[in-house]
């Protein structure tokens, strides 16, 4: 099973991703954040095999330029 990592400061999207990847048995939910900062510190925790990322999420840094630092 692959580990996803959702970031998204949008619940309702939020929920919409989650309910889409939970519907696949190849894929687990490991982790809801809703800044990029917050991707930054859970991918090193987490280790997920995929990021789902906003652009436009809240906090100092965008999504965009959390990839480099990911």
């Amino acid at each position: 099973m692959k580990a996803v990592l959702i970031v998204e400061d949008d619940p309702d999207i939020q929920l919409l991703i989650q309910a889409l990847f939970s519907m696949d048995p190849r894929f687990l939910v490991a982790g809801l954040v809703d800044s990029a900062d917050d991707a930054i510190k859970m991918t090193g925790k987490l280790s997920p095999a995929v990021i789902v990322l906003d652009d436009d999420v809240a906090g100092e840094t965008r999504g965009f330029d959390a990839v480099a630092r990911i």
